[in-house]
């Protein structure tokens, strides 16, 4: 699991700004930070290796690698954006 907590809190740091929330409650994780909302085309393929927003300067894999351990554990994960923030919502 340090691998999938490592790589959401550094995407919410690297790519958010404002506060960054991290909550724990009812098996839930809830990682979210302030930053601009994504576009229904980066949302479709976010999971994918290689996709990355227009301003990154990674290389596209850390959330692609945070969905394959998060399957491998049988952990649901999902990714919320709107106008106001972005959020990582695992479940266990």
């Amino acid at each position: 699991l340090d691998a999938i907590l490592s790589n959401l809190i550094g995407n919410a740091v690297s790519h958010g700004y404002g506060e960054l929330r991290v909550e724990l409650r009812d098996r839930q994780l809830l990682i979210a930070n302030q930053g601009p909302m994504m576009s229904a085309e980066l949302r479709d393929t976010l999971f994918d290796s290689g996709t990355k927003g227009p301003d990154s300067q990674g290389l596209g894999m850390g959330l692609s690698i945070v969905k394959r351990l998060c399957d491998s554990y049988q952990v649901h994960f999902e990714f919320r954006s709107d106008k106001q923030n972005n959020r990582a919502v695992l479940v266990f």
